[in-house]
């Protein structure tokens, strides 16, 4: 069973993946599989180096991270550009990781924030939203990033989120993550066995 798992920014989607894992999930992480793509000269990255400049590169070819996204998330047509070049790359990929674990019989969580946006929904038999009230979500993202990214960049990546309705109105069920890890835990528990069930 292929399981997508969305909601915005710091809403707690990671951590709810990982109690997946602990459950025998394949876990498919996209930021992750995006980031790795980036990190090095390839397809994706000559794309996005084409679109937004050659500035956006680090001294190994690969993507700098902080400059994408100083030139992205403050412009709306610019966040879709980078999100229509990267989802090809990263929904190749997924499908690819997910056939492997479908023929070895495991169950797949796609761990994807644009989920939606991504078309990677289409592959999925449940859609789950993480939701979180929006100053637990930035406590959460400063706690995370907030070495590695300045003030204005978090809040610029809290404000791209969509609203919580965006995802009430499209994932199959949804949580509010309240901080409960007991609580969070028992929805990982629900999920696990209704796949089970299927």
């Amino acid at each position: 069973m292929t399981i997508g798992v969305t909601g915005p920014s710091g809403a707690g989607k990671s951590l709810f993946c990982s109690m997946l894992a602990a459950r025998g999930f394949c876990v498919l992480d996209c930021d992750r599989i995006y980031h790795e793509m980036i990190a090095a000269p390839g397809e994706c990255t000559s794309e996005l180096a084409m679109r937004f400049g050659e500035g956006i590169l680090d001294a190994a070819g690969g993507i700098d991270r902080s400059a994408l996204a100083d030139a992205v998330f403050k412009d709306k047509a610019a966040l879709g550009d980078l999100n229509r070049i990267t989802h090809k790359y990263v929904a190749d990929e997924v499908m690819a990781r997910s056939a492997v674990a479908a023929n070895a019989g495991i169950h797949v969580a796609i761990d994807a924030p644009l989920l939606f946006e991504a078309g990677l929904d289409g592959m999925c038999d449940l859609t789950v939203g993480i939701l979180a009230p929006r100053g637990s979500r930035a406590a959460r993202l400063i706690e995370r990033d907030g070495a590695s990214r300045t003030p204005e960049q978090l809040q610029a990546r809290i404000n791209a989120s969509r609203d919580d309705s965006y995802y009430t109105e499209r994932c199959s069920v949804t949580m509010m993550n309240n901080g409960d890890i007991y609580a969070l835990g028992e929805f990982a528990d629900r999920i696990a066995a209704y796949a089970e069930a299927k």
